[in-house]
């Protein structure tokens, strides 16, 4: 996200993802992604590991409102960085 300059305020996520880095990474770093409302967000970084609702689910992977920036994955985990194709009002 910091080579492609993706804003951390812009991307949203879900529990336990949103908690601070310096607590997750035991680094310096005091950022976090914010929890996520994927009608507003610009971007969602998603996880299979986080217990999300299939509504939730549904839309991240409607192809028509959500594009999928970059996939991470090891063995049966992964995580997704999801792009919103239409601009909402909060974009602007």
């Amino acid at each position: 996200m910091n080579l492609n300059k993706i804003p951390f305020d812009k991307t949203g996520s879900f529990f336990p993802n949103t908690a601070s880095f310096n607590l997750t990474d035991l680094s310096e770093d005091n950022r976090s992604f914010k929890d996520s409302d994927p009608e507003k967000e610009k971007y969602v970084l998603f996880s299979n590991v986080f217990n999300q609702s299939d509504e939730i689910i549904d839309k991240l992977f409607s192809e028509k409102n959500w594009t999928r920036e970059r996939i991470i994955k090891k063995r049966s985990v992964y995580m997704i960085l999801f792009r919103r194709v239409k601009a909402t009002s909060s974009d602007k």
